[in-house]
């Protein structure tokens, strides 16, 4: 288990591995959660493996699919771990005629255990057990309850033209559970040596990559693993949850976060380091900007975080968050006619400014960006009714358009002083914005192989490639000639090369789906002939490139095999792997009337006097683990640490020995059985209880909020096995709780 125990402790394994797995995705059945991809051409279906680490949640209904394959019932390759039996099958139908079906007598349910499965297919052996072969921890599995072998030389469904899917059967069943190192090689049978090891008497996984293997046209290598450190822009994608989160996965801290609600109505919401957190404004209204202690509420070193906003976090909403580095702080920028406050970034051009207007006249601001700025977004912040004015250098800078607004462009030679900006100023004049005014200013400078801001002229018809330099992860467009949205693209919501998901910064409206308006290149991007590519139509853009190295859903073999996360995102990687196996709710111990696990056995909703245990224990060391109660203000919650309980009807974490907890309605504790006595503070929905355990000194810890409510001594017996646990104290109000135990970044740092 690595909680505080996974950072002492680790140094006695970090050796022992030849290939230390940092993580592994996280799927939930109730989200819909899975991933796609349709291979190019097809690969050979007679010969391949797949090879793959599994978590399962241990669910007992429901069959949890793993890999599938194909195009109806009838034509379907799969292999699932059967819900009510646990047993591993492994299949494939043509025309409704088993081709093959294998189903092992073992069974794999153990909800704390990682198991390493290797299937490989050769139907050219002329020997048909040889045909189909599955190893589990490196050894071959030969007691089946089913063998139905090919026949010779048969063409199955995996390695085909068809869709192919993770976690799921054509979005209707689907995986429960962690997945991580998953291999296809295409066009060889492997057996379970070339992926693992037996190390004093354990599988443990080789240091291998897919420059080891032969991968063929359709092997892939998912490591689900993302970049941490990416080059100044990124996007990521979050669901809410109607409470707080943080969102990580930028790569680093953003100074400008340009969020939208993608599921629902909802205004964009552009939120800055300079203006601060709790100020917001909308790109597709000209109101002035809004305060909010609840849309955001921090920067963080590889994100952000959000509140209970409906515009940031409303739960079972899906959400996009684009963002870009500025610089580390505010500066005073005397460069210009009046001074501004400014935050920049040279190396990568991006600068923002906050200005105060004069009262009248032509003036100019310094920028800070060190070259000419190629693209501006300008807003007032303090009335409403003022436009998002933008300036391009391909429109020139006596012309302008309005962000929030599907006009066309408009000439002007107070916009932008009719002066083309310098390396260090940017000209405004007040006769246009109005005077003494306060505005924000975004500020773009192209850089080669970053950013390129451009201009192109359609075509009306395929073909006409937009050539940037770089393989693009975010595009803006805009028709300039006539009437027309702004159209907003990136790579992340659509990861198969076509943009098929779009937004309009001019609108509040949810995400369009299933409209292939643009296909992104390795070195730019192609419109299709509809929106984006009229002909004789004049266009301008802005493109990001994408700079990061991995992502969750990136091949990363060398074949660009990618695949399309569904209800997925970078909150569901995680860093419980087989070399790092951490601690989760365990539901075989779900004691008295009953409780609902998801998010990996990582979230509870209670129920009647339940409470829940982990499925790992500590003995000696230092641990510590969040809990987040997220539902029912008026529920009687309790969290702490109990040993191996007993199954009594009216065992609920409090009223018997071995059990040490915190009670949320008086900030009372319990210790062994013994009457509730004066603890800490009073807790309720959105709080976060950290609980730290030191089993060496016999002592527990609880701290809301971050904030320690003091040390208990005396009541853990150092002999014994404890269990972090949470429950209900309650027969009529159930509540849901959201634990981690270090797979992911705690919200508040853990104690010393």
């Amino acid at each position: 288990m690595a909680i505080l125990q996974g950072n002492a402790k680790q140094g006695s394994t970090r050796g022992f591995y030849p290939k230390n797995i940092t993580g592994s995705l996280r799927f939930n059945d109730d989200d819909g959660a899975y991933l796609s991809w349709t291979p190019a051409s097809a690969g050979n279906r007679k010969t391949w493996t797949v090879s793959f680490w599994m978590k399962d949640s241990g669910k007992t209904s429901g069959d949890n699919q793993i890999f599938y394959a194909g195009t109806s019932s009838s034509n379907v390759a799969a292999i699932y771990r059967g819900g009510s039996n646990g047993t591993l099958n492994f299949y494939n139908y043509a025309g409704a005629v088993v081709q093959w079906n294998i189903a092992t007598n073992q069974v794999f349910r153990d909800p704390s255990a990682w198991y390493h499965i290797v299937a490989a297919v050769d139907t050219t052996q002329a020997t048909d057990s040889n045909r189909i072969k599955i190893y589990v921890n490196g050894e071959q599995v030969t007691s089946l309850g089913t063998a139905t072998y090919p026949s010779q030389n048969t063409d199955g469904l995996f390695n085909y033209t068809n869709e192919h899917y993770i976690g799921s059967n054509r979005g209707t069943s689907f995986f429960d559970g962690y997945l991580a190192e998953v291999f296809f090689i295409d066009g060889t049978a492997h057996d379970a040596d070339a992926f693992g090891e037996t190390k004093n008497g354990v599988w443990v996984p080789k240091n291998i990559t897919a420059t080891d293997f032969t991968m063929g046209t359709n092997g892939f290598h998912l490591t689900f693993q993302d970049d941490t450190e990416v080059e100044a822009f990124n996007t990521v994608l979050y669901r809410g949850n109607g409470a707080t989160q943080s969102i990580t996965g930028m790569g680093f801290q953003p100074d400008l976060v340009w969020l939208k609600e993608r599921s629902s109505t909802s205004g964009h919401n552009l939120v800055d380091a300079v203006r601060g957190v709790s100020l917001r404004l909308a790109s597709n209204t000209t109101s002035a900007e809004a305060s909010s202690s609840t849309l955001m509420t921090s920067f963080d070193s590889d994100g952000f975080s959000v509140g209970n906003n409906g515009g940031s976090n409303e739960s079972g909403q899906t959400y996009v968050a684009w963002g870009w580095k500025a610089g580390d702080s505010n500066v005073s920028n005397t460069d210009g006619s009046i001074t501004s406050t400014v935050r920049a970034n040279q190396t990568y051009g991006f600068s923002i400014i906050d200005l105060d207007t004069p009262a009248s006249g032509a003036f100019n601001i310094g920028h800070g960006l060190g070259s000419a700025p190629d693209f501006v977004i300008l807003k007032r912040r303090d009335a409403g009714s003022s436009n998002w004015v933008v300036g391009h250098t391909s429109l020139g800078w006596d012309k302008y358009l309005f962000l929030q607004s599907t006009n066309g462009e408009a000439s002007s030679t107070t916009a932008w002083g009719n002066t083309t900006p310098t390396d260090t100023l940017l000209y405004l004049d007040s006769s246009f914005y109005g005077g003494s005014a306060d505005y924000i200013a975004y500020c773009w400078a192209e850089k080669t192989g970053y950013s390129k801001f451009g201009s192109y002229t359609g075509t009306g018809a395929t073909g006409n490639a937009i050539t940037t330099g770089f393989k693009p992860a975010f595009v803006l467009i805009k028709q300039t000639d006539t009437t027309s949205s702004w159209w907003l693209f990136d790579n992340t919501r659509s990861v198969d090369g076509n943009a098929e998901e779009i937004l309009f910064p001019n609108t509040s409206g949810s995400e369009l789906t299933g409209y292939n308006e643009l296909a992104f290149l390795s070195d730019g991007f192609e419109p299709n002939v509809d929106n984006h590519n009229t002909s004789g139509g004049t266009y301008i853009y802005a493109a990001f490139a994408d700079t990061r190295e991995a992502a969750f859903w990136l091949d990363q073999s060398g074949n660009d095999n990618d695949w399309q996360p569904v209800n997925l995102d970078h909150n569901d990687t995680v860093a419980d792997s087989p070399t790092n196996n951490f601690a989760t709710l365990n539901p075989l111990d779900n004691y008295y009337l009953g409780a609902t696990f998801s998010d990996g056995n990582l979230r509870v909703a209670t129920n009647n006097y339940t409470f829940t245990t982990t499925t790992i224990g500590m003995t000696s060391g230092q641990y510590y683990a969040e809990v987040l109660f997220e539902s029912n203000a008026a529920a009687q919650m309790l969290c702490g640490i109990t040993r191996v309980p007993s199954t009594g009807t009216t065992d609920y974490l409090g009223n018997s020995n071995g059990h040490i907890s915190y009670y949320n309605i008086n900030g009372n504790k319990y210790v062994n059985g013994g009457s509730s006595t004066a603890y800490g503070d009073t807790y309720t929905v959105g709080d976060v209880i950290g609980i730290a355990v030191d089993m060496d000194a016999g002592e527990i810890t609880f701290h809301k909020n971050g904030t320690s409510q003091g040390t208990i001594t005396g009541g853990i017996d150092t002999s014994a096995t404890y269990f972090f646990a949470g429950g209900d104290f309650s027969g009529a109000n159930n509540n849901t709780m959201v634990w981690n135990f270090g797979q992911q970044p705690f919200k508040y740092d853990p104690p010393a």
